[in-house]
């Protein structure tokens, strides 16, 4: 169910940052050719729940600031009640995939940031900036409302009060700076960089890593969305990275890069939009040769 909501929500960012259903099915085809959804949708790790209630707090985010910038709306309209329900589910959303796992934390940061900023180019009068705050503060309150509700059922079954709230993550935190991994484990571990290149395609089903085709090809997009001055989809990537960069004791096992090669996987779908030569549209060459490349080991396990 997780991963499906993560292909959906694919589908849902992709068609409002393109406007278009076409790049919206193809965002939503290349994340079904993605190993690493591929793989992570169907294991026992937290981090499918965490990229999908992330993915679908971007989507509620997206929803939230077409509502808010649409310039024919006063800024106390309906429109603009509509606008502030829709940060604050997404900030709700947001705060669930904290609750799943710290890492989801960068895009509630890049949320953030992005609702304060994005109103500058639109207007410099005061009630502008007084949504742009009310926005912002909607997003934050909801996402720890969210964070904190989600403890209750510990805090009930358990009988604890709320300064355990604190303590927990307290220790959560400590335990994640001190930790270090002594055990010895087969599992794919590489320096975080190096997951940045990771084109090959393994031909065991468990171990499948990111489409060499989106992975190579991705990386190209984001240069050419931030070129276009489109930085969201770029900053969400690149946060996800940076903390594997700054936690460098910790040791990079694939499956922890399922959120950042997800934000790779749309910003593909994003910046190929409209491109074509000889009326042969890009999008429809690279997701076809995506979708081979992930065939391929299925096909070479089926032939075993």
């Amino acid at each position: 169910m997780a991963g499906a909501l993560a292909a959906l929500s694919a589908f849902g960012i992709a068609l409002h940052l393109t406007r278009t259903l076409h790049s919206a099915y193809v965002a939503w085809l290349l994340m079904l050719a993605n190993g690493f959804l591929f793989v992570e949708s169907r294991s026992a790790n937290l981090i499918i729940f965490q990229t999908a209630f992330e993915a679908a707090g971007v989507w509620a985010f997206l929803v939230a600031l077409e509502v808010a910038l649409e310039k024919d709306s006063p800024s106390c309209s309906d429109s603009r009640c509509s606008a502030g329900s829709w940060f604050a589910w997404s900030g709700i959303l947001l705060g669930l995939s904290v609750a799943s796992r710290w890492c989801g934390l960068p895009t509630l940061v890049v949320c953030g940031i992005y609702t304060l900023l994005r109103y500058r180019g639109i207007s410099k009068d005061g009630a502008t900036r007084i949504g742009s705050i009310r926005d912002f503060l909607l997003l934050a309150t909801s996402s720890l409302a969210a964070y904190i509700a989600s403890w209750v059922p510990l805090l009930v079954r358990e009988r604890r009060n709320l300064a355990y709230l604190v303590r927990a993550n307290l220790y959560i935190l400590v335990s994640h700076a001190q930790y270090r991994q002594r055990m010895i484990d087969a599992r794919a571990s590489d320096p975080w960089w190096a997951w940045m290149f990771r084109f090959e395609q393994h031909d065991s089903l468990s171990q499948l890593l990111a489409n060499p085709v989106i992975a190579s090809l991705g990386l190209l997009a984001l240069v050419a969305l931030l070129w276009q001055r489109k930085p969201l989809l770029p900053a969400l990537y690149a946060l996800h990275m940076l903390q594997w960069a700054l936690a460098h004791s910790l040791p990079q096992y694939y499956y922890y890069y399922l959120d950042s090669f997800t934000w790779l996987t749309i910003a593909l779908a994003v910046a190929m939009q409209g491109i074509s030569f000889k009326r042969v549209r890009l999008d429809v060459v690279v997701t076809t040769c995506a979708i081979a490349s992930a065939i391929w080991p299925v096909w070479a396990a089926l032939r075993r």
